[in-house]
Order: structure tokens, then sequence, then C-alpha cells
């Protein structure tokens, strides 16, 4: 039985997070080394403390909240299309 990984953020949220903690290295940076930054980000979510998570929660939500809509609408969109993408590859894995 595979247990389902509780997210400590919306997808929304996540993307506030991962562009608050992107640098202009990030974007040359190998596919080792992105998982590694994502692995770090992670790391230092699941590090904080209960208070702390709230209130990380409530900032990025404020920030993704003040974003135009217009704006906002795009990153939905793309993080639908990766939502399906990564739903299909976990599909295709279940075949094997």
């Amino acid at each position: 039985m595979v247990e389902e990984k509780q997210e400590l953020l919306t997808p929304e949220q996540q993307s506030m997070w991962k562009r608050q903690h992107r640098d202009d290295k990030s974007k040359s940076a190998s596919p080792e080394q992105k998982k590694a930054w994502n692995r770090d980000l992670r790391q230092k979510l699941e590090s904080m403390s209960p208070a702390d998570l709230a209130k990380t929660r409530m900032s990025l939500q404020a920030e993704w909240d003040a974003q135009p809509a217009e704006q906002k609408e795009k990153k939905q969109q793309r993080l639908a299309e990766k939502a399906k993408k990564s739903a299909d590859k976990s599909h295709d894995d279940d075949d094997d």
C-alpha cells in the first residue's frame, strides 16, 4: 500500500515559495541540482514549527492573492498542466 504524502503547501503557495527562493543560478542548473534544490526547500518547510509553517502559509497565500488576476490564471493553467502530466506519469508507472 502506498502512503499519500501530506502536502505542506497548496500548489499556489508552492509556486510563491519557489519564486521567493529562486535565484539566477537555478535556471541553468542541471536536473540533479534542481532536484537537490527542491529537496532542500521541502526539508526547510518540514523543519518549521507548526506556528512558523502557518505564518508562512498565510504570507504565501497573501502574496498569491495580491497578484493580478491574469497572472494568477496563467500560473493556475501551468499548475494544472503540471498536475496532469504528473498524474499521467504515475498512471504509466502503475502499468509496469
